[in-house]
Order: structure tokens, then sequence, then C-alpha cells
């Protein structure tokens, strides 16, 4: 988003044909602080941000938020610092909707002007190390609590759309630094500082999701990774996400890692961008781990495949996917050896159960890919999971639970069910057997 234009626009029509009244005034006034010199600008980007302020002022402020530092603020009056870090808190939304601008590109403005703060919070901590407790207490509310606009989950996508920028992730080591003496933020044992950590080690390990996650999860994800095999009486789980997510339905749902955990599972992650990527990532956690008692694979599906990673121009289109064309060269790796016997699968990839056993598509093949698998589950609409539900204490394979795509917010009442899809075929598509040897 261009600085001096950061306005919801319809790329076929100029810019200002496109807004509503008071759009128009939000662009002309970040125009306008644009053109005032650094320190007049911070002055009216205070008072913007102010108790009596307007949604255009508050918009055009954090718009323009990116040309200022910390440095810019001297000498302003007002607690300028408390107000842009109490943007993340505020119940009102960073975005207005209007008739012509879609959901997602509302939430795209919204989460544009989060990830504007969260870097401004982040920098200034260069060179004001002591608001170090301030920020760590914001951001661990907005990506666990609060969140942006109500969703922690937007918060954490905020967070990680700002790790990206190498003077944010100096500001996160500064901030790792001065938490390392604190044990408790708003009640929580180890605050901010365990998830601090864990997230400056996630951008090593896992980079495209460290906003997938909440705190208690992504610190259980990087403890298992560094403590590798535990003991033999626990139960293991790998998840293996792919980095593609144009909609970002992976930032929005952590069900199954989270009633994992909850189990009682080591949680075990790793993300995949084509598909001899998946097929290593499944080995490499193998060799690290042992077999798992069950894995889960997340992608944007359809019947025939899961998507991996983005479709370039002028790439061969089938790496761009694990599907039905893999399976010989999945069999060749031996990736059954990444679960045990008796163990779960789970497909959280749309529409992948379509069409039952009556056709050849995604659940289908691996159950052939994993002979040895009690129970693997896939949905037979565009869904994901809701949560997963053990029948009892000693139970090992859960019930997957897929939101309704008609009736609850994962799909919505617009789906259109796919050609193998019949009216009286269950959202749930679940192949049950007795457990056979592994290959």
């Amino acid at each position: 988003m261009q600085e001096k234009n950061a306005v919801i626009k319809d790329a076929s029509l100029p810019p200002r044909q496109n807004l509503r009244p008071e759009e128009l005034k939000e662009s002309e006034l970040a125009e306008q602080l644009l053109k005032l010199p650094k320190a007049e600008r911070a002055q009216r980007v205070s008072d913007y941000l102010g108790d009596s302020t307007t949604p255009e002022k508050r918009f055009a402020a954090l718009d323009v938020l990116p040309s200022l530092t910390l440095s810019d603020f001297k000498g302003v009056s007002g607690d300028p610092l408390g107000k842009i870090l109490g943007q993340l808190l505020d119940p009102n939304p960073l975005a207005s909707f209007n008739s012509r601008a879609t959901r997602e590109q509302v939430f795209e403005l919204s989460d544009t002007r989060a990830t504007h703060i969260v870097n401004f919070a982040l920098q200034s901590l260069k060179s004001n190390p002591d608001m170090s407790s301030a920020t760590g207490e914001y951001l661990f509310n907005v990506t666990s609590r609060g969140g942006i606009d109500g969703s922690p989950y937007r918060g954490r996508q905020a967070l990680q759309r700002a790790l990206e920028n190498g003077n944010s992730r100096e500001g996160l080591d500064i901030l790792i630094g001065h938490l390392a003496k604190e044990k408790t933020i708003d009640g929580s044992p180890g605050g901010f500082q365990d998830y601090a950590l864990a997230l400056r080690k996630a951008q090593k390990l896992f980079p495209s999701s460290i906003g997938r996650f909440s705190p208690d999860v992504l610190i259980h994800l990087v403890q298992t990774e560094e403590r590798g095999r535990g003991p033999s009486s626990q139960p293991v789980a790998f998840i293996m996400y792919t980095t593609e997510d144009n909609n970002r339905a992976f930032v929005q749902t952590e069900a199954v890692a989270a009633n994992l955990v909850e189990r009682g599972y080591r949680v075990a992650y790793r993300e995949y961008s084509s598909d001899k990527e998946f097929s290593k990532a499944a080995r490499d956690l193998e060799k690290k781990f042992g077999p798992a008692d069950g894995i889960s694979v997340g992608g944007h599906g359809r019947p025939t495949g899961i998507q991996a990673g983005p479709i370039r121009k002028g790439a061969h289109r089938d790496t761009a996917f694990v599907d039905l064309f893999d399976e010989t060269d999945l069999t060749r790796a031996n990736i059954s050896k990444s679960l045990k016997t008796g163990g779960f699968i789970i497909l959280e990839s749309c529409e992948t159960g379509s069409g039952l056993n009556r056709v050849n598509n995604v659940a289908n093949m691996f159950g052939r890919l994993f002979p040895q698998a009690a129970e693997i589950s896939a949905p037979t609409a565009s869904t994901s999971v809701k949560k997963l539900e053990w029948e009892g204490r000693q139970s090992k394979t859960p019930n997957v639970i897929y939101f309704d795509p008609v009736t609850e917010s994962a799909g919505g009442s617009s789906y259109v069910p796919p050609k193998t899809t019949l009216p009286s075929d269950p959202l749930t598509y679940v192949i049950r057997r007795p457990p056979q040897p592994s290959r």
C-alpha cells in the first residue's frame, strides 16, 4: 500500500471515483499530513488519535505512521506513544466497510494499519528500550486476548508481517533482552518473554507460520522441536501446513494444534511449499520424533489435490500440488513410516473427501498411502476444522468436527458443492478400518 494513498480502491476505477465522502476526506487528510514538517506531523498524528477524534482522522494518522519514528514525537504533548499502542486494543475497527470494498479488502487495509503500529512499536525500541514492558504487554494482549477488531488471529498476522521487516526483528531482540527478568505480564506465567523467545526461534524453524498459532501453541511447537523425542508414553502428533494461504484461512483457526496440545500430545510442526517438500517434511519428522500417533495435513484443497505452494508462471503446475499424480512418488518415499499402526490422519483441506468412496479423491489416496491408519477424516465441502472430540479418556482417535459451510462462519452461505458431492453426502468423510501392518 502506498503511503500517500492508503485507501481501498477498485483497480478498474480512478481512486477518487471509488471513495465515499468520508474516505475521500481520509485520503486528503493523509496527503495533507505528509506535506507537514515531521515535528508538526507528529503532533497532528497524536491529536488525531485522541479520544475526541473522528474515524477519518484516526485512519489518516495511522496511514502516515510509517513516515515517522519515535524521535519525531519528542516534545509532542498528549502521550503519543500510548495513543499509538492503544490503537491495537481499541474496540473500534481499523477500517470501515463500504459497498464497493470486499470483506477481504477491508481486512487487508485493517491488517496493514495494524502492521504499521506493530512496526512502529518494535522499531521504537531501538531508541527507547525502556518502553519494552509496555510494548510487550500490548503485543501479548493483541496476539492472545483482545486482538485486532476483536480477533487475536489478525493480531498475530500483523505481528508476523511486521517481523518481515529487519528493523522490527532487531526490536524484537531488544524486547527479549529487556523482558529477560520479567516473570509475568497480565497474570500469565512467563508473560510475553516466553512468546517473544518462541517468535524469534520460529522465524528460523517455520517463518511462514508464526502468525498462525496462539502464544501457548507456538511456544509448545518450538519446545517440541528443541527437545526432540520425548517419553514413549506420551503420544506424538505431526502437523504439516502449506505455506500457500492466499485468503489467510490458516491464520483463522488452530483448532487441531490447540486440541492436540490440550489432549496431552507432543505436537511437531513443519511447513511445505511443494510436493517434494511435503514428502521431505514427513520423512524428517519421522526421523527426528519417530512415527506419530496422528498426522494432520493442511492446505487449500480440491477433490484431486492439496495446494502446496504458489502457482508460478512458467513453472510446472504439478509441483505446486500434493495430488493424485504424486501417489507413486509418495509410496516410493515410504512416507507411511511416519505413522504408527492404528494411528489417525486428518485432512484440513477443502473437498478432499468429496465423492466419498465413489471417486478417487485425496482422502482415498491417503488411505492407500497409510494402510495402517485406523481412521482418516476429510471434508467433503469447503470448510475448516472446528474442533476435535474424543469419546473417552482411552480413545486414541478423535472425531473431527468441521464447520458447516452453509450455517457457520467458515464457509458462508454462498458455498457451491463440487460436482462429485451428492445432497445426501455427510460433511465429513471418514475411512475406518481395522489396523493393518505398516509397510
